[in-house]
């Protein structure tokens, strides 16, 4: 989990960043009163629990919505991890998202890094941000055409029999890009894997990951995350 992200989870820490001075704020406060002053619906949620530390759940999400906001603001700052976060912010714009939904996704990934395994909270994991940051360009640039050109590609040259690869690619995209092209996360797979129950099954759905992963679809260190899952 990034260290902005986790330490605004904490609303007393939240409050007293924004009330400090402006001139004694570190770096890491300014990026979150950035946020904070950014994001008017999710500030506003928060003012009637002003000094309680007993948060309704629409303020808890306001809170970590801010958090992570905030997140993402430090790494702007950030002098590789910056770099892939305009890169991709780039390839969202360029295909069709506002700026509002671009900063919602990138957040959601910052989100995931903290969030979306099991796996130590209070570490940091860079390198699977920075690879899931890179990995956007050659998403967003996944037209329909590509994805059918895909999934031709998976059923008729992959080995196995073509009903079992197209329940394991109908169970995975429909879960993972109904909506169109994003990072294929545990819940996406945990959502097929309930579709997909006899071993064959998972075998086949380790194989298309492995299919995507060829394709630069899915990066190397969230494979290896994503497989875990089937276990």
């Amino acid at each position: 989990m990034h260290p902005v992200l986790r330490r605004y989870l904490n609303v007393t820490e939240a409050w007293a960043t924004v009330q400090k001075p402006v001139a004694e704020r570190t770096s890491e406060e300014r990026c979150f009163v950035t946020a904070w002053e950014k994001h008017a619906r999710e500030r506003e949620a928060l003012r009637p629990y002003e000094g309680k530390r007993r948060l309704s759940e629409e303020a808890q999400s306001a809170l970590l919505a801010l958090a992570t906001f905030g997140a993402v603001a430090a790494l702007e700052e950030e002098p590789v991890l910056g770099e892939a976060l305009r890169e991709a912010r780039a390839a969202l714009l360029s295909a069709g998202a506002s700026s509002e939904q671009s900063e919602a996704y990138l957040a959601a990934l910052v989100a995931e890094e903290g969030f979306g395994f099991d796996d130590d909270p209070l570490q940091f994991h860079a390198d699977f941000l920075l690879e899931t940051l890179k990995g956007i360009p050659a998403l967003t640039a996944l037209t329909p055409d590509a994805l059918k050109e895909l999934q031709r590609t998976w059923l008729e040259d992959s080995p196995g029999p073509a009903p079992l690869k197209r329940r394991v690619t109908d169970a995975l995209l429909g879960a993972a890009w109904e909506d169109g092209p994003e990072p294929i996360n545990a819940e996406h797979v945990r959502a097929a894997r309930s579709q997909l129950p006899s071993p064959a099954d998972r075998e086949a759905l380790a194989g298309f990951l492995e299919f995507l992963a060829q394709r630069r679809l899915v990066g190397p260190e969230r494979l290896g995350r994503l497989v875990t899952e089937l276990r």
